[in-house]
């Protein structure tokens, strides 16, 4: 129809401006026609791209509802950049790491103590590196691969809010975190355990600066 209508435009200019001669016409049609040709190849592979973008961007948003990280492009920018603290928890916990909780990293509650305290599950998952293949675990927003059996490790959470939470609830937070020691607590079965203390970090705790 498009094609249709362009001829008869075409036609039209060239009676208006006394061009009516059968040759020239055909001629200006035939160009046109190459023209309209070539239009539509690039809109069908411009359309075979966006349908792959939309294929890709949903498999993307898959892998992070499945990872619970944040898609949400006015609530990732209240995270800080660059204040050179590092962006998440890599491998095992150590007295003294300062990180942010990261996209794939999760602390899940075992047991509430308290309205600021609570017993929880960290999950860190391990990035891979280039040598490790194949790589089948959750990727995170800046591409990188991790492995698909998280580290996991209990730990003493203090001083964030556990409000309206119950066991089994996540703990979310943009602030950076700190291993600011241990902490020892009763167990059901009447003996003791001691785990990692984690707090919420402040840079104007102490003039250490933060590991990397």
């Amino acid at each position: 129809m498009k094609k249709f209508l362009s001829i008869i435009i075409l036609l039209c200019v060239g009676i208006a401006y006394g061009q009516d001669d059968p040759n020239i016409l055909n001629t200006k049609i035939a160009q046109l026609e190459k023209t309209i040709a070539r239009q539509e190849r690039i809109i069908e592979k411009l359309n075979t791209k966006i349908a792959e973008q939309e294929k890709e961007t949903k498999r993307l948003l898959a892998l992070c509802r499945q990872n619970r990280i944040e898609t949400n492009p006015k609530k990732m920018a209240r995270q800080p950049k660059n204040d050179g603290i590092a962006k998440r928890f890599e491998g095992h916990l150590e007295v003294g790491q300062i990180a942010y909780l990261g996209e794939l990293n999760d602390l899940r509650i075992t047991h509430i103590i308290d309205k600021q305290n609570a017993i929880v599950d960290f999950r860190i998952w391990i990035r891979l590196e280039d040598r490790y293949l194949p790589r089948s675990g959750p990727i995170d927003k800046e591409g990188h691969i991790y492995r698909d059996d998280p580290y996991t490790e209990t730990v003493w959470v203090r001083g964030i809010s556990t409000t309206n939470l119950v066991d089994g609830s996540y703990i979310k937070t943009d602030k950076p975190l700190k291993v600011a020691g241990t902490k020892t607590y009763d167990t059901a079965s009447g003996g003791t355990k001691t785990v990692f203390l984690i707090e919420p970090y402040e840079p104007s705790q102490d003039s250490n600066k933060p590991n990397q």
